[in-house]
């Protein structure tokens, strides 16, 4: 699971980065990938990380 948190973390910002110099395609085009690695993290039979920062 080590490895989705840094893909997380690194798609987080870069999204950020492409948001704040106003290239919002770029953005959106990283949430995809983004919110499949969330949805991994947070499957209920993820063992490793049961609660990451990013489930609600």
């Amino acid at each position: 699971m080590k490895n989705y948190l840094r893909a997380q973390a690194l798609l987080k910002e870069a999204s950020a980065v492409m948001d704040a110099a106003g290239d919002t395609l770029i953005a959106a085009h990283i949430a995809t990938p983004l919110a499949l690695i969330e949805e991994r993290l947070c499957r209920p039979d993820n063992l490793v990380n049961r609660n990451p920062p990013s489930c609600e």
